[in-house]
């Protein structure tokens, strides 16, 4: 199967690297700066064990003109309607695609563009990020990618997908309810990047002070009702695994939100916080989320003058 990865950042790059070392077709679709930085130095992923220095196989938007198997979408979301036009030509009758990004509304840009058949959803996890020099720094064990049809329903195209996909290192399953994980997963990200940005912490930090505790906990109650308002119902037992996740005093967990926002990086607010406020009915029924997005968007703003 040939494997097209839009982006080699830190989550496509991580990936890629992996299904480059076990052997696959992996070719990245990049801008030129990027192509050049890796047809001068490869590609390196470092920490955790998980040390591995990879010569990648790239190309820019202009190169492109001809099909892949399955195409893998890695770049942020404020890039996805320039990536569109330039994939056009990879996806082909039996293409698949996959992607990365953070939110739900992607799926809907994709398919639109795609048709409903090409466009698996997808659930991707992996805690990594790019260094000065640009190497993919692993930050914690995590490496899953989850996906399906819509439907709940396996087929034999989903099959040569996990194998594909399926090396040391990462875990990959094919979900029968991917609709909910990847509703779960927005869950996750719009709580945890509320918090840590609006308290200004990580979750032990957080927990470490008893109004952050509730706080914490509350930001979560008013994600999973907004979820259920909007008709993308989390499970209950993805919700209570969430709660205490975030009750943990030792955790140093945070959000590509908020380290981003620390490092003085832009943010992908409006695909996960955003997108939430804009779907609801009243955001002002959501008051903690919505303080962490003004907070969030102040700060875009000031990245922006």
């Amino acid at each position: 199967m040939r494997i097209l990865i839009v982006g080699a950042g830190a989550v496509g790059g991580y990936f890629g690297a992996r299904w480059i070392a076990a052997g696959r077709d992996v070719t990245f679709l990049v801008r030129d700066g990027r192509r050049a930085t890796l047809a001068k130095t490869g590609l390196t992923v470092l920490g955790l064990g998980q040390d591995l220095h990879v010569e990648p196989r790239a190309m820019t938007a202009l190169e492109l003109n001809e099909s892949f198997d399955l195409v893998f979408i890695t770049v942020t979301g404020d890039a996805l309607q320039a990536a569109l036009n330039q994939i056009a030509p990879a996806i082909g009758p039996a293409t698949s695609i996959i992607t990365a990004l953070n939110g739900v509304r992607h799926f809907d840009m994709l398919r639109d563009k795609f048709g409903h058949e090409a466009v698996l959803g997808s659930v991707v996890k992996c805690v990594t990020k790019l260094d000065e020099e640009g190497r993919i720094i692993v930050l914690t064990p995590l490496a899953q990618i989850a996906f399906g049809n819509w439907s709940g329903q396996e087929d034999e195209r989903l099959q040569a997908v996990h194998t594909a996909l399926s090396a040391d290192g990462i875990d990959v399953h094919i979900s029968p309810s991917i609709r909910e994980e990847i509703f779960e997963k927005w869950l996750l990200m719009i709580a945890l990047g509320a918090a840590n940005s609006l308290l200004n912490g990580d979750v032990g930090t957080i927990n470490a002070e008893p109004r952050g505790a509730w706080a914490i906990q509350e930001i979560l109650r008013e994600g999973q009702r907004g979820l259920i308002e909007i008709g993308m119902c989390p499970r209950d037992s993805a919700v209570e695994a969430m709660s205490r996740l975030f009750s943990d005093t030792a955790s140093r967990q945070t959000s590509s939100l908020y380290r981003n926002m620390a490092a003085g990086r832009r943010i992908e607010l409006e695909p996960i916080i955003g997108d939430f406020l804009d779907r609801v009915a009243d955001h002002r029924v959501y008051p903690l989320i919505s303080a962490a997005y003004a907070r969030l968007a102040i700060y875009m703003r000031s990245k922006n003058s």
